[in-house]
């Protein structure tokens, strides 16, 4: 079995459990929307992020290690793109990686392109950080700047009811489009399956 093959099949199981989830749930809102309450209560839990994201808001300063052992870090990142450019680079070519998935064969030769970019580049870095690592405080200045993860997710904290609220006002209504659509997706996918 090839993988576009089996991509194909997960993706229709996948909607045939989704188009059977919204069935049963808009049965649950016709027949019995107090069965759609307890459903809601116990999914609505607020999670904030802000504790998680706590241990990456704090920053941390490694330069004096590198610094320190230029040496070290600049020959590993060294070995580490001609390990890559060895094994990989001139071991395959973009049309034999594209070969694989003829549908998608520019994904594999721009990741391939990309690639050599990315490690032409990490060569590069490894030679200055080798020789004069010195060079490279410009470049640690302008990439040193704090970025708060907790205040650009903060929008995404508050909760929002307006779907729930719809779908108790008129669960009859949004209970029947969502067996509909449940239906046409079992039915359709179904046939897929299959035929397929």
């Amino acid at each position: 079995m090839d993988v576009q093959a089996l991509i194909i099949e997960a993706l229709t199981l996948f909607f045939m459990l989704v188009g059977l989830m919204a069935a049963a749930l808009g049965l649950i809102l016709m027949l019995a929307p107090d069965g759609f309450e307890r459903i809601a209560a116990g999914m609505n839990r607020e999670w904030s992020t802000r504790r998680a994201m706590k241990d990456l808001e704090i920053p941390r300063y490694y330069e004096r290690f590198f610094y320190r052992h230029h040496r070290w870090t600049g020959g590993l990142l060294l070995a580490a793109a001609a390990y890559f450019f060895l094994a990989f680079a001139l071991q395959h070519s973009p049309a034999e990686l594209g070969a694989t998935l003829p549908g998608l064969a520019w994904v594999w030769e721009s990741v391939f392109w990309l690639l050599i970019v990315a490690n032409l580049t990490a060569a590069v870095l490894a030679l200055v950080i080798l020789m004069r690592p010195s060079t490279l405080k410009p470049l640690e200045r302008a990439a040193n700047r704090w970025v708060s993860v907790r205040r650009a997710t903060r929008g995404l904290n508050p909760v929002f009811h307006g779907v729930e609220q719809l779908a108790r006002r008129h669960h009859r209504a949004v209970g029947f489009l969502l067996l509909l659509a449940g239906g046409f997706l079992l039915v359709s996918f179904g046939v897929l399956y299959t035929t397929g």
